[in-house]
C-alpha cells in the first residue's frame, strides 16, 4: 500500500501496519523496498526503525541496504 499512495500519512500507517506483520519474512521485503525507496526521509526512517526489530541475516542485509540513503 505504502507504494500506492502519493500522501505522506497513508505511506506512513502502511509501513506501520507492515511493521505490525508477525511474519517477519513477509514484510522484510515491504519494509526494504520503504526503508530504500519512499521519497520522505521519515517514512524510511519507520522503516528502517521496524527492520531492526527483526531478527535474522536478512534482517542485517537489509539494514546494511538501508543505511545508503540518497
Amino acid at each position: 500500500q505504502w507504494t500506492n499512495w502519493e500522501y505522506l500519512m497513508p505511506r506512513v500507517q502502511a509501513v506501520t501496519g507492515l511493521a505490525a506483520i508477525e511474519d517477519a519474512q513477509e514484510a522484510t521485503g515491504a519494509l526494504v523496498a520503504a526503508a530504500t525507496g519512499d521519497k520522505f526521509w521519515g517514512v524510511r526512517q519507520d522503516a528502517v526503525k521496524a527492520i531492526g526489530k527483526l531478527k535474522g541475516d536478512a534482517t542485517r542485509q537489509a539494514l546494511l541496504k538501508a543505511a545508503v540513503d540518497p
